[in-house]
């Protein structure tokens, strides 16, 4: 039974009447006015209300949730940014990071279990912590609240820019989950991907506009271009042709070396080479527009946000990168339109693609990229390693005890690594990204002896029934999870080296790597860590030069700014205009040249994210490009800027 909270006491005589009631009451309720209105002034702004003041407000919610699985909100944004939603419960505040939908009128059904536990349904840092809904996406924190005992909700905006508003009009408690679903008359999304209520300069209105504006830079890479723009003193490869460093050698492959106690990258001419790149560097994610099941979640359809939608006829309906699902990228509708919807269509956009990298100065194509940028490079490349069993298992932890998991490794880096071993643009493998194992480590050995019966679970419950080697500890367990993962790397880095004895090993792209992950990270040529910070994390660089002595590679940075249907970013990559996203990008890529570890720094993404959500929720600007395919100037005036400098001062100077 749902018992609706909207302005309104429930008497305990009453309730079955209200039972009866409740479909008429929600028709009643969703055009009125908010009754809480908060605007958010400056970064860090909170507003709270205790259950008092909640009654008076017109909700009146009981203080055991016990009974109750959902919370759910008929809520209305001005922006795209987080807000913390945070409960108090036995006097302490718990919260998760809600982004709704921009400026339209949504009711967001949020599980309490994410209250109430962390989760352990996913094999990286994102899978666990993004949940994606219809109107909005949850960020998850790992909050273990009873939420026996609440006593206020608040809601806070730790960065806010141009004072958003939130409303709120209803507030209500249910066992049941209700439809997640706009509150008002769509759409939201026009026939570009475009965020219809936002306007900012160089909005596309129309096809023409567009296709003007596509013209506009062909043409510029149809004259030439002045050497002050795009001359950054690239070899062949991508390596310092004018570097003032001592020659190094040369091997015909990618490898690293230490000179004058600085690290570097070698390109296969025996130049110094410092990595800048853009991830993801494909067609554009998906989003979800018709009714669909993703992570064992059921999602139901959108048509009503959007204005138009391709035709059956379009060839990206179901995009390969969503393997079937039917999602739409709007990016690639945009990319068909500009390049045309035959054969051949991909190949003009790859030809665009390494024009771009030459003229804004990247170098290297990272890993995750469209398959058509891997054949016949024109700039060094990344890859992947799939298939080594991280899918199939529990948090990302594969299966790495169970007799058969070595020949699958073997047989995924013979198919994958053999066929590139003689490939001078390829610079290396990961093994992974962004495994979630420091600071969860409990979690992962529960999920595990919760889950199916595997080798690995076996191999587990013996470490911890061994009395003698200390029985069943906290610090048994968390010494069991780096033991496995340095199984993990040590096999599957053995099986790459096995068939491609020519390329780096860089990593897994840990995410705040801690000591322990970075101890059994001993046999990766490079270490590989994302950081979503103001610069490269300076305590996590100065504890791999302590343990490791390796070279580093930042896999993935960014900054982005709220607005145009879309969120900022993390916490500390949100800035308040285009301008700042500039300016932040060549503060990161000049701190990150300048530590003599860091070989390497690479953006995230290619292209922003859906203003609705990609498969997970994600929905942030962080593009070189927007979504119609025209690329930032700011920052690519920025990226033009920084990189003439960095040989410079990577060598010191």
């Amino acid at each position: 039974m749902n018992i609706s909270l909207h302005r309104m006491t429930l008497a305990a005589l009453a309730e079955m009447l209200v039972c009866l009631l409740l479909p008429r009451l929600f028709a009643q309720t969703e055009n009125t006015a908010a009754a809480l209105s908060v605007v958010f002034e400056k970064p860090g702004t909170r507003h709270e209300w205790t259950l008092p003041e909640l009654t008076a407000a017109g909700f009146d919610l009981p203080s055991d949730w016990s009974g109750y699985n959902f919370l759910v909100l008929d809520m209305r944004a001005s922006t795209r940014e987080k807000f913390d939603l945070r409960i108090k419960d036995n006097g302490r505040w718990w919260r998760l990071m809600v982004y709704p939908l921009q400026d339209a009128w949504l009711r967001a059904c949020i599980p309490l279990q994410y209250y109430r536990r962390p989760d352990q349904q996913g094999v990286d840092v994102a899978a666990l912590g993004n949940k994606s809904f219809e109107t909005f996406f949850l960020g998850l924190t790992g909050a273990r609240a009873a939420l026996t005992a609440i006593s206020a909700l608040g809601v806070e905006m730790a960065d806010s820019f141009r004072s958003p508003r939130l409303e709120i009009r209803n507030i209500q408690l249910t066992r049941e989950p209700i439809e997640n679903k706009l509150l008002e008359t769509g759409p939201l999304v026009d026939e570009f991907g475009q965020w219809i209520s936002d306007n900012w300069p160089g909005k596309a209105t129309g096809l023409e506009q567009l296709r003007t504006d596509w013209r506009a830079e062909e043409q510029a890479f149809a004259s030439p271009i002045k050497s002050d723009n795009n001359n950054f003193g690239y070899g062949k490869f991508g390596g310092f042709a004018n570097s003032s460093v001592k020659p190094m050698r040369a091997t015909g492959f990618f490898r690293v070396e230490k000179q004058d106690g600085r690290w570097w990258l070698v390109d296969p001419e025996g130049l110094p080479f410092f990595s800048t790149g853009a991830n993801r560097l494909d067609w554009g994610w998906p989003t979800f527009v018709h009714k669909t099941t993703f992570r064992g979640r059921h999602y139901n359809g959108r048509e009503n946000m959007f204005a138009a939608l391709p035709a059956d006829s379009v060839p990206m309906r179901n995009p390969w990168l969503l393997k079937g699902e039917p999602g739409v990228s709007f990016h690639m509708w945009n990319l068909l339109r500009r390049h045309g919807e035959d054969a051949a269509w991909s190949e003009r956009w790859r030809e665009l693609v390494f024009l771009r990298m030459a003229d804004w100065g990247l170098n290297t194509v990272p890993s995750g990229a469209a398959p058509a940028l891997y054949d016949n490079p024109r700039a060094a490349y990344s890859f992947i390693i799939y298939d080594l069993g991280v899918q199939d298992g529990v948090m990302g932890m594969p299966d790495v005890h169970a007799p058969e998991w070595e020949a699958r490794v073997d047989a995924a880096a013979r198919r994958q690594c053999a066929p590139r071993r003689d490939d001078p643009w390829l610079l290396g493998y990961f093994l992974g990204n962004e495994p979630p194992f420091p600071r969860r480590e409990s979690l992962v050995v529960d999920a595990i002896l919760n889950g199916p019966a595997t080798a690995t679970r076996r191999h587990l419950r013996g470490w911890l029934d061994d009395l003698e080697a200390g029985g069943d500890t906290r610090e048994r367990r968390v010494a069991w999870v780096y033991d496995s993962y340095k199984r993990f790397l040590e096999i599957a880095g053995a099986a790459v080296r096995r068939h491609d004895p020519n390329h780096l090993i860089l990593g897994a792209r840990y995410a705040s790597p801690n000591e322990e992950l970075l101890r059994v990270s001993r046999d990766s040529d490079v270490v590989s860590f994302n950081c979503y910070q103001k610069a490269p994390a300076p305590k996590t660089l100065a504890t791999i030069a302590r343990l490791l002595d390796k070279p580093v590679l930042v896999g993935e940075f960014s900054f982005g700014a709220a607005g145009r249907g879309m969120a900022g970013m993390l916490p500390d990559s949100i800035v308040p205009n285009h301008a700042a996203r500039a300016d932040a990008y060549q503060h990161y890529l000049e701190n990150a040249a300048a530590n003599p570890a860091v070989v390497g720094a690479w953006w995230y993404s290619w292209v922003d994210e859906p203003a609705t959500g990609r498969p997970d929720g994600e929905c942030y600007n962080i593009g070189l490009v927007d979504v119609t395919d025209r690329p930032y100037p700011e920052l690519i005036d920025a990226m033009r800027r920084t990189h003439r400098r960095l040989g410079d001062i990577h060598a010191g100077k």
